[in-house]
């Protein structure tokens, strides 16, 4: 999806954020990320850096992108990503 798109999925999952999946795992932030595999690879080693989802993106604005519920306790804690796809 494009990043317009994008944006608003995010505004309508946003009521997530602080609850549990259906995994057991805590939404803690949507993410906006690109589709690619490499590239989210890559947006993730940016995003790490200072948690701004916005500077990590920006590479990928004109990419096919996902948006992401995260749990970042897991990410900070192990490096570990448990995200569900939302898009």
């Amino acid at each position: 999806m494009k990043i317009e798109d994008a944006r608003k999925k995010v505004q309508t999952y946003k009521n997530l954020i602080g609850t549990v999946d259906d995994k057991g795992f805590s939404v803690d932030t949507i993410l906006i990320v690109p589709h690619d595999e490499k590239n989210r690879q890559r947006f993730f080693n940016n995003y790490v850096l200072d948690m701004d989802m916005e500077k990590a993106l920006a590479p990928f604005l004109k990419e096919d992108l996902d948006v992401l519920a995260v749990d970042l306790k897991h990410l900070e804690d192990s490096q570990t990503l448990f995200f569900n796809k939302l898009s």
